[in-house]
């Protein structure tokens, strides 16, 4: 299975300062001490066999979507020494969640796992000596030695074969996860590069950034292409970049904020229908026939409305409301009142509705 590079605010990172580093030596004490949901880990450690342990969490986006590759390391792997340990961290709990979630994902998440929640053990003895501010993050460990630490989307299979070959093969192995995250470092500069550009207005240094990381295949080239032609105020060029958006959910966060923009002509001056049309049309493909949630359909509807298109935005907002989720149920009567009416209320509108009832329902505690 190819690499899961999803990196963003809680890829796994590690401190150079760490006080519990590759070579050291590590005991199973801490994970014997969490719940199993399932499966169990040994007192010790069982000679040659490499161990694999994730932390995770059911509220970590990353961790889920690296989950099947795990599992399928673990179904690949098992029977040739790998010991794939999950062990859900950070979570508020309580347990039952986690147990209901591992639960239902049943083959699909088929390796021994552990709660171990906030605080505990395990965080005190692995996660903080190890400076671990972020998951998914997984430890690789053989005969007591901390081998590495990585994203577990980068462990790849041939990485994983080497390791189990040991001798020249591990060697190598670490050589290779060694590389990533030197490369990995690398990135993260280009992107503070970027950023810091941005804030500038320094449009040629943040091509330059754009352009050290297609070296890397980032994922998040898109957005930055996209945020360099919004800062130039290039409205050809933000058409084109938003065509170069994936269709997937990755384009949703970007392009739903720059829909509430879109619908405010003193924000975004001379920008054309056809340009919100197309903006509307990539976030419905980036929704993948999903209804979202109302910070993705009521901007959706308001931009289609903005450009003409009303009753693409009436089936937008009736979307919405047959799916309100967790949007306070007060303001969805308010703006279901206004659909029915035929309007489309705007972003700034519904949030407005959404404060009122914060505040009605603090006033009440």
């Amino acid at each position: 299975m190819k690499s899961i590079l999803i990196f963003g605010a809680i890829a796994a990172m590690v401190s150079t300062a760490s006080a519990l580093q590759a070579g050291d030596r590590v005991t199973p004490e801490a994970l014997g001490q969490a719940k199993f949901v399932q499966g169990s880990v040994p007192k010790e450690w069982e000679p040659g066999k490499l161990y694999f342990i994730e932390c995770w969490a059911t509220w970590c986006g990353p961790c889920i979507a690296s989950i099947p590759h795990v599992n399928e390391l673990h179904k690949k792997y098992s029977e040739k020494g790998l010991r794939v340990i999950g062990l859900n961290v950070w979570d508020d709990g309580p347990y039952e969640k986690v147990e209901k979630f591992v639960k239902a994902k049943g083959e699909g998440m088929s390796y021994p796992v552990a709660f171990v929640g906030k605080g505990g053990a395990f965080e005190t003895s692995w996660l903080k000596p190890a400076g671990v501010t972020g998951i998914p993050h997984t430890f690789l460990v053989r005969d007591g030695k901390l081998l590495a630490t990585q994203h577990p989307g980068q462990l790849t299979d041939e990485v994983i074969g080497k390791l189990l070959a040991g001798g020249d093969g591990e060697a190598q192995a670490l050589g290779v996860i060694a590389q990533q995250k030197a490369d990995r470092a690398a990135e993260t500069q280009l992107y503070k590069d970027f950023r810091a550009a941005q804030a500038k207005k320094d449009t040629a240094a943040m091509a330059q950034a754009i352009q050290g990381l297609e070296k890397y295949d980032s994922r998040g080239i898109p957005n930055l292409r996209f945020d360099l032609a919004r800062t130039k105020g290039d409205w050809n060029e933000v058409k084109t970049a938003v065509a170069g958006f994936p269709d997937d959910a990755t384009a949703l966060m970007p392009l739903g904020q720059f829909a509430a923009e879109l619908c405010d002509e003193t924000r975004t001056p001379g920008v054309s229908d056809d340009l919100r049309r197309e903006v509307a049309a990539k976030i419905m493909k980036a929704q993948g026939g999903k209804p979202g949630r109302y910070y993705e359909m009521v901007p959706l509807a308001a931009l289609q409305a903005k450009a003409g298109d009303k009753e693409a935005a009436l089936k937008t907002a009736k979307v919405l409301i047959a799916n309100p989720g967790d949007t306070p149920a007060a303001v969805m009567t308010r703006y279901t009142a206004e659909v029915d009416k035929g309007e489309v209320p705007s972003l700034s509108q519904f949030l407005s509705w959404v404060s009122e009832e914060r505040k009605a329902a603090a006033a009440k505690q």
